[in-house]
């Protein structure tokens, strides 16, 4: 809304360039709209919206209609009563469809095309599962029950496949049941989890199966794999934690943070906001911006 001489009232923001912004507002990070008319829902899954409501974006309904959230209520409402300040992209339809997964995932940023029978075809949005990391630049995974490498370059990684360590086995073990891991002494094997004192969960030529701790002698991390982000972070991710989504610009008494960062919650506010910990600042944030790994008790 502005003024003009003595005229006052609404206007397309796509219209004019700002050049001094109204105090405290910054364009949203978040796929969103202003409501330019009021429109009431009369089906169960409309959204009733008046003029000036700002609308959090969640899915494209078709060509004519969009689906949003406001005031904790969901439903679809006619694109034509909107102007959209903040594109809803295939990457963030995918970030909320796979909020809730807890495996190595990645979500494609650009269609791919493969040329090498080993290589995966994808097209952007899509959600890939996380194999491997085959090098800097390439990474293996699976989607729609195809498996392939793919550049890393092409995708936003939002749970990264966990660092694994190796051992070196000491003494021939034959496994007796169908979960346990047959090995030799010499052989190099990729431990992915211990299981309690006396066993590990290990892998050895893509077969996993348990294999005996006393038979074989772990290898040193180099140092280059124990620093930093795994230290500052340890103590966060044995907590209820969240990983943010979206680059958050905080106000007076919210968290200011950026995508990826590793927050410590520390109380839920309501079902829109938490309040967490990054570094020495604690502050408020809206949970819609992040993903939670581990929630409050």
């Amino acid at each position: 809304m502005g003024k003009v001489g003595d005229q006052e009232g609404m206007f397309p923001r796509k219209f004019v360039k700002i050049v001094k912004n109204l105090p405290g507002w910054n364009l949203p990070t978040y796929p969103c709209a202003i409501a330019m008319f009021d429109f009431d829902g009369e089906a169960e899954d409309e959204l009733t919206i008046r003029a000036g409501d700002e609308i959090r974006l969640l899915e494209k309904v078709g060509d004519e209609w969009l689906k949003g959230s406001l005031r904790d209520v969901e439903g679809i409402f006619p694109k034509n009563c909107v102007e959209i300040l903040v594109e809803l992209d295939d990457a963030y339809v995918a970030r909320l469809a796979t909020a809730a997964r807890t495996d190595p995932h990645c979500i494609a940023l650009h269609d791919f095309d493969g040329q090498s029978p080993d290589e995966l075809s994808f097209t952007a949005g899509a959600v890939i599962s996380l194999i491997d990391r085959v090098d800097s630049d390439w990474l293996r995974g699976s989607v729609d029950s195809q498996e392939g490498i793919l550049p890393s370059a092409f995708v936003e990684i939002i749970i990264d496949i966990p660092e694994v360590s190796y051992a070196t086995v000491q003494y021939d073990f034959v496994g007796q049941s169908d979960d346990e891991l047959t090995v030799k002494a010499g052989d190099r094997i990729t431990v992915l989890k211990q299981i309690d004192k006396s066993w590990l969960e290990c892998m050895l030529d893509g077969k996993v199966g348990r294999c005996p701790l006393p038979f074989v002698v772990m290898e040193e991390a180099p140092p280059e794999e124990t620093g930093g982000v795994v230290e500052t972070t340890a103590g966060v991710t044995s907590g209820p934690h969240c990983v943010a989504m979206f680059d958050f610009d905080g106000q007076d008494g919210e968290l200011t943070f950026k995508t990826d960062d590793v927050i410590a919650l520390t109380r839920r506010v309501n079902d829109e906001w938490l309040e967490g910990q990054l570094g020495e600042r604690t502050g408020m944030f809206p949970a819609g911006f992040v993903r939670v790994v581990k929630d409050l008790d």
